[in-house]
């Protein structure tokens, strides 16, 4: 046992030295996080989602500056989190948000500037394999503290009632800060995944097979379109899309295997993929000349043009890298994303303005926003005689709240009775018309105290937040979390 400490303590302090900044950047993410959960700031929850973009820009500069006179770049690094907290109306749900979590993770794979198509992929599943073991030995750590959780709890009889503290507290811990831990740890030292006997079995009788049925199902969907000179069905794209990147993702992944079954198939792959690309183009161009462009056919053309350029790529043994296609896909996603002018939110304005339907009224494939109604101002209590703090359902020694999204109830711990049940679209439609609004109408925050009152002919329910998605001309509630309880 005190070997395997000794062991321990040398491997955390091997990566401490090593990856600094990082252990920084961790220790600072779940301090903000525990001050969140306690204290509810709104600015926070609009940068956390960001914590993870930050860690691996890091951690790629990291490996990039290790060992060069550019050292110092690795350790200024940290000047990368002042962005995230300076810009305003950082959004987790738009675009932005997510094409900069994955240009991050594209910038890490192609951060060793090599052509070898065979070590860009060992790269990519080292980093699948580390994220994956690192998940599982977190899942597995947290189950361990939640049963010494109830253990103790159970049998000492402490803690009662504190459920919504621990899981938030354990899922910061182990979520940000030993998942990424485990990350760096394993992603330096474990065994190659393409040498697991199950990788081979998975890419030669599971992935490969189905692979071939949907190219089966593609052609004879061309061969229709053909045959009845018809245009196709607008989520084709989207599986045309996903097709071609599975194509070519398993055709990386063939040099690695023992046995090579379907040589015949992945080293045609572009030719291949160019038929039902056919399909995409086709079917994409012809409702952006119908109806334009909206932000998503923005990204979905660069997608297509992405992986289109990779077939051609391909088509030449010279040209065919995988670093090439990764560092175009970098390129096009980040000028749609964050150069002015070109922006995929431009480029949908000038579309529409063309067409006289700029500001939009309604879009095809809408983008719902999340907001969440709380409030720091005093409420009016008077006429109630009691005030006890709300559970969630955990603990029925006080009253308490359960809401499981289509239904809101309020149970009262003396009488272990239920006061107040109501559907989720009954509840927000009540509160909305007592405030003199309608589920089409923004909602000013001069409402929001009233909209956090629950009230009947003897109780009064105080509401911490309501979180409510707007998706065009309605809004639907996706969580509510109690405060109080007050009795008259």
């Amino acid at each position: 046992m005190n070997k395997f400490i000794q062991v321990s303590v040398e491997v955390f302090r091997g990566a401490i030295r090593i990856h600094p900044v990082e252990f920084v950047i961790i220790g600072v993410a779940c301090v903000l996080a525990i001050y969140d959960y306690e204290y509810t700031s709104v600015d926070l929850q609009g940068r956390l989602p960001f914590y993870p973009i930050l860690f691996l820009l890091v951690y790629t500069l990291n490996g990039v500056c290790a060992g060069s006179r550019f050292r110092w770049g690795y350790y200024a690094s940290v000047a990368l989190a002042i962005p995230v907290f300076l810009l305003p109306d950082l959004d987790p749900d738009s675009p932005i948000y997510w094409v900069s979590l994955v240009g991050a993770q594209l910038l890490y794979l192609v951060s060793e500037r090599s052509r070898d198509n065979e070590h860009f992929f060992k790269r990519l599943l080292s980093y699948l394999w580390s994220g994956m073991l690192a998940g599982a030995f977190a899942l597995l750590v947290w189950l361990l503290l939640y049963s010494v959780y109830e253990c103790i709890r159970y049998i000492f009889g402490i803690w009662q009632g504190g459920n919504e503290r621990f899981f938030s507290y354990a899922g910061i811990t182990v979520g940000m800060g030993l998942f990424p831990l485990l990350f760096v740890l394993f992603n330096r030292r474990h065994e190659p995944i393409w040498q697991s006997r199950i990788f081979q079995i998975l890419l030669n009788w599971v992935f490969s097979p189905f692979l071939l049925v949907y190219t089966v199902i593609l052609y004879l969907y061309g061969a229709e379109i053909l045959l009845f000179w018809s245009l196709p069905k607008g989520g084709v794209a989207n599986i045309v899309a996903n097709f071609v990147i599975a194509l070519f993702a398993l055709k990386g992944c063939q040099p690695f295997l023992d046995k090579r079954h379907y040589d015949w198939f992945y080293s045609r792959a572009s030719w291949v993929a160019l038929p039902p690309l056919l399909l995409f183009w086709v079917g994409t161009c012809y409702r952006i000349w119908e109806y334009g462009f909206t932000e998503d056919r923005v990204y979905l053309v660069v997608v297509g043009v992405i992986l289109t350029v990779t077939s051609l790529l391909f088509l030449r043994r010279r040209w065919a890298s995988y670093q090439y296609a990764t560092w175009l896909a970098i390129i096009l996603l980040t000028g749609v994303t964050y150069i002015p002018g070109i922006t995929a939110r431009d480029i949908e304005r000038i579309s529409q303005s063309a067409r006289g339907n700029w500001p939009m009224s309604k879009k095809e494939n809408p983008r719902p926003t999340l907001f969440h109604i709380r409030t720091d101002e005093p409420m009016d209590i008077r006429g109630y005689a009691t005030m006890s703090p709300l559970s969630y359902g955990y603990d029925h020694s006080r009253p308490y709240i359960e809401w499981n999204g289509t239904e809101l109830r309020v149970y009262d711990s003396a009488k272990d009775t239920l006061v107040y049940q109501k559907p989720v679209e009954a509840f927000w439609s009540d509160q909305l018309r007592k405030v003199g609004l309608s589920g089409q109408d923004t909602i000013p925050e001069t409402v929001y105290p009233e909209l956090l009152r629950i009230e009947w002919d003897s109780a009064m329910v105080i509401l911490e937040e309501i979180t409510v998605n707007r998706l065009d001309a309605s809004s639907e509630v996706r969580d509510i979390r109690g405060a109080y309880y007050l009795k008259k």
